[in-house]
């Protein structure tokens, strides 16, 4: 269910793993997200996701079977988001760490995780951000190089290109994008964040390709160009899943 509601696809960590180098905050006025509606075709399945705030700064996102995230700023940057169960007990969190106004590290830690932690880092180039991933020793804080690399391409604040490799293999996924207002756009700090993939580019996604794998989508606007609803479709032209979109205008 968690997956619909972050525009499932791929694997997770292709486009989770991308925090662009060229994106600045831009708020478009009126159009701030409140909630978002997901109906996947296949099994009819329904599914939500509220989102609470003060003033630009996201406070919590709620999900309709109970589960909710909490989210921490430091200034305007989100530097914590955690994970909880209906019954209010922490499933999971994500510690954000930033250098010169970029995403430097992204850490999970799930509780009773035996010790070990999960680290991204990240490195920058003009339009590129390079990630290594690494399995953390709580008690020491060692860092074991985990067989995981990316290279992601971003240009006008849009993911373009994820490139992920190991020893052993190679994936590709590329992104096209309309010109409108992202749903997420006026979140202070979303943009940055890596765990919101294509969600936190500047525009909406049109079509998502790679390693035989093709989805597109379409999108019906506000008056601000902000999307009312969306559809994906497979490589078949078969509708997979719509989503409506609902804004606080202020």
């Amino acid at each position: 269910m968690k997956k619909i509601l972050y525009l499932i696809g791929i694997m997770t960590f292709v486009l989770t793993s991308c925090s662009s180098d060229d994106s600045s905050e831009i708020f478009i006025k009126k159009s701030k997200l409140t909630k978002i509606v997901y109906v996947t075709l296949s099994t009819g399945a329904y599914s939500s996701v509220d989102f609470k705030y003060d003033g630009n700064h996201i406070k919590s996102e709620t999900y309709n079977d109970g589960t909710y995230a909490i989210y921490t700023y430091e200034g305007d940057f989100i530097t914590k988001k955690e994970m909880f169960s209906a019954n209010k007990q922490l499933t999971f969190e994500t510690e954000y760490k930033y250098i010169d106004g970029k995403l430097a590290s992204k850490t999970d830690k799930y509780p009773n995780n035996g010790g070990y932690l999960s680290r991204i880092k990240y490195n920058y180039k003009t339009g590129i951000v390079y990630s290594e991933q690494f399995t953390v020793i709580e008690e020491t804080g060692e860092e074991i190089e985990f067989d995981l690399f990316g290279t992601f391409t971003y240009k006008e604040g849009n993911l373009l290109k994820s490139e992920l490799r190991t020893s052993i293999s190679e994936s590709i996924y590329t992104c096209e994008y309309d010109t409108k207002n992202n749903p997420l756009k006026n979140i202070t700090g979303m943009n940055l964040l890596t765990d919101k993939d294509y969600q936190s580019s500047f525009n909406n996604i049109t079509k998502l390709s790679g390693d035989g794998y093709l989805d597109t989508f379409t999108y019906a606007y506000n008056e601000n160009d902000f999307p009312t609803q969306s559809k994906c479709f497979d490589k078949e032209g078969e509708l997979k899943w719509t989503a409506q979109y609902y804004y606080e205008q202020e």
